[in-house]
């Protein structure tokens, strides 16, 4: 066993145990390894065998967020999902200014640790965002691209995470001791509805998550790097979205409250190669909450099947 995972502290065990639960919800294992990245200790979920298929998760939970997918995609691919910095069972290591630079740095020196030479991706939320900067610097590490309720694509941002960078208000909003802020953001900004196979397992993952040693502090921090009271702070302009020439699917829950259908709309208007799919009645994760929908998608983009 990993000596990371021996050495877990009480609260990283209780992830450990959430995220195995949630894994098990869906008939799998726990697979997880670690591989350091400039002295931070980044946990990643390995499966299956083949080409590689890399999930990278948005700005909550972690790799757990993919169980629907985990199990559905490692059939056909080695599938990998790792924890970013600050999330699931990896380091809380906040994440530097400018974040579009950070994020690119490291899920490219990732893919390096791992000998992923390229790769099929799909990037949820800043996943996403950090994708598209992947995409802007280093595309030929890249082969079939999927882009979910992307971040980076408008100034929209929820009131909450925006308050949340100002000092005294942040301590209260982004606090491991405040349930009901974290049950608020599930259940009224990620989520349309939490009728849905999963959900509590999945909440209990979520909610574990934000209980880690020092992840308030490490949120914190972090969102100084993607928001201001205004709202988002890196953008990426027109110029930078009309370069990539990727073939691009795009999935968007057509109710997201975190980031509007019509930041969705603007990268399919710019990217010439691109396809946009909307999912109905989900919110922000439609990949959890319209599981069923979300892998038909992605296995009719990644399998070229019509």
């Amino acid at each position: 066993m990993d000596k990371n995972i021996i050495n877990f502290t009480k609260s990283q065990e209780n992830v450990y145990k959430s995220l195995c639960s949630l894994l098990e919800f869906v008939g799998l294992g726990y697979q997880g390894h670690y591989t350091n990245i400039n002295g931070i200790n980044i946990h990643y979920l390995e499966y299956g065998k083949g080409e590689p298929l890399l999930l990278l998760h948005g700005g909550g939970a972690g790799s757990g967020i993919f169980f629907n997918q985990i199990r559905f995609f490692s059939r056909f691919y080695r599938v990998i999902v790792p924890d970013h910095p600050c999330f699931g069972l990896s380091d809380r290591t906040p994440y530097n200014k400018p974040l579009n630079d950070s994020l690119r740095n490291y899920i490219i020196s990732f893919m390096d640790n791992l000998g992923l030479g390229k790769t099929n991706v799909v990037g949820l939320s800043m996943g996403g965002q950090g994708l598209i900067a992947c995409l802007l610097k280093f595309p030929e590490r890249f082969l079939k691209v999927i882009l979910m309720d992307s971040a980076g694509l408008g100034k929209e941002f929820p009131l909450v995470f925006r308050l949340a960078t100002v000092p005294i208000l942040g301590k209260f909003l982004i606090n491991k001791n405040n349930n009901r802020s974290n049950d608020m953001l599930i259940k009224n900004l990620e989520v349309q509805s939490t009728r849905f196979p999963g959900f509590d397992v999945y909440k209990d993952y979520a909610f574990k998550v934000t209980k880690v040693d020092n992840h308030s502090e490490a949120l914190r921090k972090s969102l100084y790097s993607v928001t201001n009271i205004f709202g988002q702070k890196m953008i990426f302009n027109d110029k930078e979205l009309s370069s990539i020439q990727k073939n691009i699917l795009i999935i968007w829950g057509e109710n997201d409250k975190i980031f509007p259908l019509r930041h969705g709309y603007r990268i399919k208007k710019l990217v010439e190669n691109s396809s946009l799919e909307l999912v109905k009645n989900s919110g922000h994760i439609p990949l959890v909450e319209k599981s069923k929908k979300v892998n038909l998608l992605m296995r009719k983009f990644l399998l070229d099947i019509n």
